[in-house]
């Protein structure tokens, strides 16, 4: 089977991995220039085979290959995921982890969420104010209201099915963790979640973005990715 392997530089192939003859190494899977270069080498492939780096930003790599996918069109690709612990995304798709399987197993279907800027979300997206505490907003998801007025945070995740996302709003002030040790948030499932405020600091999987924004939109996809399990 011909598979193309993008590696992050630090990670060592498993020896079934190894002996494939399509390997990119990357420093960055945040360098665009350098993730499309590896990527022409897809139209050939019948998979590719992700190893991020490791730690924190491990979610954020595969998201910016199927970001990159997404906006060429490729999301016929069956794509592998082999992080070196368990991940938020990992955890959510119940991955085995297993490099033999990340070879021969067969793709299945997964909803692909993504948010307005087409930037694609894998693991969790989390909301903040602007400094990384509270701030003053409204947040649902579909016709739910999560929350209005002061939110702590708002969580977002991808999930493995439909319809494609859950999230919860979880209160703001010096009584809110005091509140959710008595009633933890509620997390609603749905479609798309939306909040808006004066200004938010936002997170995508483990990378906070640039700029701080006032409103974020978080969405299923049109068209589900391929995943190995």
């Amino acid at each position: 089977m011909s598979a193309l392997v993008l590696a992050h530089a630090s990670r060592q192939l498993p020896e079934s991995l190894a002996a494939l003859p399509q390997i990119h190494r990357l420093s960055s899977f945040a360098d665009r220039k350098a993730l499309d270069q590896a990527l022409r080498g897809a139209k050939t492939a019948r998979r590719l085979i992700v190893l991020p780096a490791e730690g924190s930003g491990a979610d954020a790599d595969l998201a910016a290959v199927l970001t990159r996918l997404m906006r060429r069109e490729q999301l016929e690709l069956p794509v592998a995921y082999l992080p070196a612990e368990r991940t938020p995304c990992a955890k959510a798709h119940a991955l085995s982890l297993d490099p033999d399987r990340a070879l021969a197993e067969a793709a299945v279907p997964r909803p692909l969420l993504r948010d307005d800027d087409g930037f694609a979300i894998v693991g969790e997206a989390a909301i903040t104010g602007p400094e990384g505490g509270s701030f003053y907003g409204e947040s649902i998801v579909d016709d739910t209201q999560l929350r209005f007025g002061e939110i702590g945070s708002v969580v977002v995740r991808a999930t493995g099915s439909a319809p494609g996302l859950r999230a919860c709003a979880r209160r703001g002030g010096r009584l809110g963790g005091l509140a959710e040790g008595i009633l933890p948030p509620k997390w609603v499932e749905g479609r798309a979640a939306q909040t808006g405020a004066a200004a938010m600091r936002v997170v995508r999987d483990g990378v906070a973005a640039p700029r701080s924004r006032t409103r974020i939109t978080f969405f299923r996809h049109t068209e589900d990715w391929l995943l190995v399990p």
